[in-house]
């Protein structure tokens, strides 16, 4: 399934959901049952729970090697926790600022070490303008921008990138003060690729703090990941080099899927991963 780009024209938007429409009632036994709902550069799509994935990627699947969390950017942070309360029935929680970058979040967890973070830009900043700050407010509502994956050997990471001859940072020191004034502390290393964007993770080691997908509101689990795209062997090696445990399919576009089980059931979130750091 490709995901189709949404725009404000509504007609637009009324055929492309004629099309995804067709698209499932053409595959009866698919475990795409409906679309429940798609807005800009995000889609959820509804899961039949019958037919949903059976078997859950293990707990320590989940702590190395998969994902420490999705970047959800929004420009409009209190609209984009307002849609995944009615989505998932999940209230996230104020995270925080970034003071290096000027923007703030809101988290919620998805069992484990594995969260999702939605980020934006903090109105009235001073600070010196950056890539990410720039990203999230180009976004015209929510969009995954890309993933995290953690690491306890950040070093090691960043010499297996480099020997792919990919274009590295340097490792970042960063922070986040929590609403309770207590900080959180990092470290940081983002990959950057041409082609496969936000699809190519960035790497974090957390430093002396508790991990955000063990104190953010539960109630969603991360059931599986999948990243589809048209050239989809480069970024393999890529994944194997480096180290990322997440399956890569062949597709017409690019896009992270995350299956995900929520209070209101089981969904299939869809993304872009267009983040290019």
């Amino acid at each position: 399934m490709s995901m189709f780009k949404l725009s404000s024209d509504s007609k637009l938007l009324e055929n492309e959901m004629i099309k995804i429409s067709s698209v499932f009632s053409g595959h009866r036994n698919s475990k795409l049952n409906r679309l429940s709902i798609m807005f800009l550069g995000l889609m959820f799509v509804a899961v039949n729970s019958a037919n949903a994935a059976s078997s859950d990627q293990s707990d320590k699947a989940i702590e190395y090697g998969v994902i420490d969390h999705i970047l959800l950017a929004t420009n409009n942070l209190d609209a984009a926790v307002e849609q995944i309360k009615k989505t998932l029935d999940i209230d996230a929680e104020y995270g925080g600022k970034h003071p290096a970058y000027g923007t703030e979040n809101y988290l919620f967890s998805l069992g484990g070490r594995s969260y999702v973070e939605i980020a934006g830009a903090q109105s009235n900043w001073t600070g010196e303008e950056n890539s990410l700050r720039a990203a999230i407010q180009a976004t015209n509502g929510p969009e995954i921008l890309g993933f995290a994956v953690e690491t306890s050997k950040i070093e090691e990471k960043r010499r297996l990138a480099k020997s792919l001859n990919l274009d590295v940072s340097e490792i970042i020191e960063g922070s986040r003060v929590q609403p309770n004034g207590k900080t959180v502390y990092y470290r940081g290393m983002v990959v950057r690729s041409a082609k496969y964007k936000g699809l190519v993770p960035f790497f974090i080691e957390w430093v002396r703090s508790e991990h955000p997908g063990l104190t953010s509101p539960k109630g969603a689990k991360l059931k599986k990941i999948k990243v589809i795209h048209p050239e989809p062997e480069g970024l393999r090696q890529i994944y194997e080099k480096i180290g990322v445990a997440i399956d890569v399919k062949a597709g017409l576009q690019p896009q992270i899927q995350l299956d995900v089980s929520s209070p209101k059931g089981d969904l299939m979130i869809i993304g872009a991963g267009s983040m290019v750091f």
